[in-house]
């Protein structure tokens, strides 16, 4: 119990560490380059099946203090992550339920791999690819609605909208790992003390 219990975590903690970074480009516009390198590689790893895999530890310092300590956490990113997260198990249950979306991005994400030793700036490359994708598929369409808080400025940029869109997919992929380790929204409710204590202690180690 406790192995899954660090599993989900783990998992859910990535989810967490994308809405921050939304969050964060939202309002200062400010990207955090190496986390969201990292977060975003997530997207590309469809094959991996452990957090471990996907996620350094160390890029989930924001995700793992909203249940080790979110009291240190920044009060509107706190605030925002709160209101993201029943949007993105919504979105997740909405693309994982659909065929033809799943078979969308799988198509996008080996578009990415191919072409991707072949461009200068591989970050800016992925984003606007997964970026795109979302806006094809998901906004347009009107599919689904998520509202993104922020200045006026710095949601004016494209740059931030373009990390934005493919960190909102990079929490969905964070979303459909924690669900293949067993994470349901009841352990959120029931078990959170257990994912407190587990978060403390990965943020120890870090």
């Amino acid at each position: 119990m406790n192995e899954d219990i660090n599993k989900i975590t783990y998992a859910f903690s990535a989810l967490v560490e994308s809405l921050y970074q939304i969050s964060s480009i939202g309002h200062s516009g400010t990207i955090n380059k190496t986390a969201v390198d990292y977060l975003l590689k997530g997207v590309l790893k469809t094959e991996s099946v452990t957090s471990t895999s996907i996620y350094p530890l160390e890029q989930l310092k924001n995700g793992l203090s909203f249940f080790s300590d979110s009291s240190n956490m920044d009060s509107t990113a706190l605030k925002e992550i709160n209101y993201y997260i029943p949007s993105i198990l919504k979105l997740t249950s909405v693309y994982t339920s659909n065929n033809e979306l799943r078979d969308s991005l799988s198509r996008q994400i080996l578009h990415i791999k191919e072409t991707l030793s072949h461009q200068e700036n591989k970050s800016l490359f992925v984003g606007k690819h997964i970026a795109n994708w979302y806006t094809a598929n998901i906004s347009e369409p009107e599919l689904f609605a998520m509202q993104i808080f922020g200045s006026k400025e710095s949601l004016s940029k494209d740059a931030n909208l373009i990390f934005i869109r493919a960190l909102i997919i990079s929490a969905m992929r964070a979303c459909i790992l924690w669900r293949q380790l067993g994470g349901t929204q009841l352990n959120l409710i029931f078990n959170r003390s257990k994912m407190a204590i587990c978060a403390k202690r990965m943020l120890e180690v870090i």
